[in-house]
């Protein structure tokens, strides 16, 4: 208690509890003074809504300054090098940023039928399908430009493609490592802040979503239609260029929201951006050929036809050269390298990987990097309950299935809260003395750490064992799944596959799906198929011995005198894989049998369930969870 220096002898009684009241009081008010600083914040905008704020001045500044840009869909060598020529490399102001994409048909695993490029101003959509896979020397040039960086989201599987195409891209930037650079990560755990949200921005639609406050439509009848169709339809050609379009919009937001959090006033941005009143010039031949030219407009988010060859007053953008600079220094680090996906790990899921003797920098990460689980949008446990006519508890149910004794007329309503439902007629059978578990009210809840949300049902016995359980080891039996909350759930995850590994080696049952082990590579296809493949990416560079030898190879399987590239592709399509003649089944069914066959289900049954209690540590598991659980009727199996 607080200072009681104003009491004294003369004092009544009244006023003795009137003063140790008021110390206390005030005593009480300083202790709660720091939670009510916490939850009370000075007045003003909070971070969360300066944040805000900022995206949107900034995606407001970004869609205003290439408001218009004219799309070019390009069938030919000879126009696509002219209009690069002209429209990207203008005198005095040299190309530094383009946006970078290329469509393909979803069956090919190799080349592009379509390549995006987008210089703010113009986009160009050039139709290599329809030039036999041949890119214009000036649109080469550029791509191979490492001065002039190329932004979009996966843009290494772009890459990869335009080397069979003869074109060695070099100046290239993955948006997403570029995001995670230009808007740290907050040192608060809560991991729902906006600016939190950066890190799990995974895609191009949430780039745009997040920094543009632009949706992104990813149709899958346009994403994976035909673009090697002789002609694209509007759709596509909308899709493809605002792939393009945007892939550079977001480069410029991300740079502009560092700029703005540092300095925290959108007044730094004036002046960035720099236009000039140019013409939009003839371009020979473009009449002739079977190309198209659009306007493309934030505003309407629709094309709109355009003349080609009619000379229009139009403006131009251009970065400043502060705003290059900036640009330059952000991107130094992470130009030509492959994104790796960092893992957003909070307090909680360190601490629990730790005390389960799980390093939080080895496997916990390389499992939460490709984790995903969807969770549940309703309750596990509805705790209904099912009576007899004697109105003995039979079981603990979910509502659908209560109601469905209803619908049936074989049962009635005894009560409403909590629902209970009694049955009409005798059951044949009756709980047994060891069911309770099935009889009792259950929470959801986490059943390691009590957590409330994010749950995932989790089986003790992983169900690609359990399912070639004989039936009366799994029928109506839930006792084995539980409720988990996300993390607890990675984390069993991870602690599973230990577990699955050892069997592995034990019953030399190798892990795996079905896709992947009953079907192997034909080793003399894969050796085909490797030639056609070094002729094509880099025939022109191989010694003539060794790209004689490559070709006797093609000359005998195909069994023709000549090899052309027509014969390349059709090599390079071709499917090596063939059925396995020694696949003995999958991992599961194979332990299984084997345990089966020792007699040896009820131990193999108990170590997981014990495995789960010593590693784990469950604190809330429901009533009557037990390792020995019905083993007792098993004995014989």
């Amino acid at each position: 208690m607080g200072n009681c220096g104003s009491l004294n002898f003369q004092n009544t009684p009244d006023e003795y509890l009137g003063i140790i009241v008021s110390h206390m009081i005030k005593d009480m008010f300083y202790s709660l003074l720091p939670y009510a600083r916490r939850f009370f914040p000075k007045k003003g905008p909070s971070q969360t809504i300066k944040w805000l704020q900022q995206r949107q001045f900034v995606a407001a500044h970004v869609k205003s300054a290439y408001e218009k840009v004219k799309v070019y869909v390009i069938n030919d060598e000879e126009l696509c090098s002219r209009l690069v020529e002209q429209q990207m490399y203008n005198e005095g102001k040299p190309i530094h940023f383009v946006g970078l994409d290329c469509e393909w048909e979803s069956r090919k695993k190799d080349g592009i039928a379509l390549l995006q490029i987008s210089s703010g101003n113009d986009c160009i959509l050039y139709r290599t399908c329809q030039t036999d896979g041949v890119l214009p020397e000036k649109l080469k040039e550029l791509l191979e430009d490492r001065k002039v960086l190329k932004f979009g989201v996966g843009i290494e599987e772009d890459v990869r493609r335009l080397r069979l195409h003869g074109v060695q891209v070099k100046g290239f930037v993955d948006l997403r490592n570029l995001a995670h650079r230009c808007v740290p990560p907050s040192t608060n755990n809560n991991m729902n802040r906006p600016d939190d949200e950066l890190f799990q921005w995974n895609s191009l639609s949430a780039l745009s979503l997040n920094t543009l406050e632009m949706q992104l439509s990813k149709n899958y009848t346009v994403r994976c239609g035909n673009w090697e169709a002789p002609a694209l339809s509007r759709k596509q050609i909308l899709y493809a260029a605002k792939d393009a379009i945007v892939s550079l919009e977001i480069f410029y937001a991300l740079v502009l929201l560092r700029r703005v959090r540092r300095k925290q006033n959108v007044d730094t941005l004036n002046g960035l951006f720099e236009s000039e009143v140019d013409f939009h010039k003839i371009l020979q031949g473009f009449k002739d050929s079977s190309s198209a030219c659009f306007y493309y407009s934030h505003m309407k988010d629709s094309l709109t036809d355009l003349d080609a060859i009619l000379p229009i007053e139009t403006t131009r953008t251009f970065p400043s050269k502060g705003l290059t600079e900036l640009a330059y220094s952000l991107c130094q680090g992470i130009v030509d390298i492959k994104h790796k996906p960092k893992l957003i790990m909070n307090q909680g899921l360190q601490q629990k990987a730790a005390s389960r003797g799980l390093s939080t920098k080895t496997g916990l990460d390389k499992t939460a990097k490709r984790y995903k689980h969807q969770c549940r949008d309703k309750p596990l446990y509805e705790n209904c309950f099912l009576i007899g006519p004697q109105k003995q508890v039979l079981a603990t149910v979910n509502r659908t299935k209560a109601e469905w004794y209803l619908h049936k007329n074989i049962g009635v309503i005894e009560k409403e809260s909590p629902f209970t439902v009694r049955l009409l007629f005798e059951p044949s059978g009756r709980p047994k003395p060891d069911a309770d578990y099935y009889t009792t009210v259950k929470e959801n809840v986490c059943a390691v750490c009590g957590g409330t949300e994010n749950f995932v049902k989790k089986n003790i016995i992983p169900h690609d064992y359990r399912k070639y359980f004989p039936l009366e080891m799994k029928d109506h039996m839930s006792h084995d799944v539980l409720l988990f909350c996300l993390d607890c759930h990675r984390v069993a995850q991870v602690c599973d596959e230990e577990v699955r590994q050892d069997l592995a080696v034990k019953y030399q049952a190798p892990l795996g799906t079905k896709e992947h082990m009953f079907k192997v590579d034909n080793p003399q296809l894969g050796k085909v198929r490797s030639a056609a493949k070094a002729l094509l990416k880099s025939g022109d560079k191989l010694p003539a011995l060794r790209r004689d030898e490559l070709e006797t190879i093609l000359r005998n399987h195909f069994k023709v005198k000549e090899v052309d590239n027509e014969l390349l592709k059709r090599a390079m399509e071709m499917d090596i894989r063939e059925e396995n003649k020694k696949f003995l089944g999958l991992h599961g069914e194979r332990v299984v049998k084997a345990i089966l066959e020792e007699k040896g289900l009820i131990e193999f049954v108990k170590m997981w369930r014990q495995r789960f209690l010593d590693l784990m540590k469950p604190k809330h598991l429901p009533q009557f969870w037990s390792v020995d659980h019905n083993l007792h009727k098993f004995k014989s199996t």
